[in-house]
């Protein structure tokens, strides 16, 4: 993190924040067109990307795609996390102005198969905090990326084919990630178009 916050962030149209599973994806090399940059903190939950998120110049960014929350489901209820999401929301569309065009896509969670390996987290809360964050679309710029749906069945249990470890993804959850986001990168479109 510390490396992150001393890194200035260029004038760039999109930026990824979020966890590890936005800090394993190699999204300028997936998305070459929209030269994305990757703010993603291994073990960071929601409040750490608040914290981290102050010490970011959004001002020039457009798109913010967060993902996180993973993490989190150790320690908070979704109740408390989709609190501590407000919060950061609110940062966020601070930081990046009151732009028309401004947006902040907020990624579902993939997922946890306690099958591949014991995670200490219940797929049934990972589908409780995806629909309280479907909960936070609507209005102020803010969008919801069905990840979830994209990569799994949407009952919590990431498919044992897309991950080693149980939390994280392999190659092929990242190539389903982009080819479902990339289309509203590239154009600008909402979920909903």
């Amino acid at each position: 993190m510390s490396q992150l916050e001393a890194l200035p962030i260029a004038p760039v149209r999109v930026v990824f924040l979020g966890d590890s599973h936005v800090a394993y994806g190699e999204w300028s090399e997936w998305l070459p067109e929209v030269s994305p940059l990757n703010r993603g903190i291994p073990g960071a939950t929601v409040f750490h990307v608040s914290a981290f998120a102050k010490t970011l110049d959004l001002s020039r960014t457009t798109t913010v795609v967060l993902e996180v929350g993973t993490n989190d489901l150790l320690f908070h209820t979704p109740a408390e996390i989709v609190s501590a999401y407000r919060e950061l929301l609110r940062q966020l569309r601070s930081a990046m102005g009151d732009s028309a065009e401004n947006r902040i896509i907020i990624c579902t969670l993939p997922g946890v198969n306690n099958r591949v390996r014991w995670t200490g987290i219940d797929e049934a809360q990972v589908v409780e905090l995806n629909e309280r964050l479907k909960a936070l679309a609507g209005g102020g710029g803010v969008e919801v990326f069905d990840l979830a749906t994209v990569v799994a069945t949407g009952d919590g249990a990431l498919p044992a084919r897309l991950t080693d470890d149980g939390v994280h993804l392999h190659g092929e959850g990242y190539q389903k990630w982009v080819t479902a986001l990339a289309p509203h990168l590239r154009r600008g479109t909402t979920f909903a178009d």
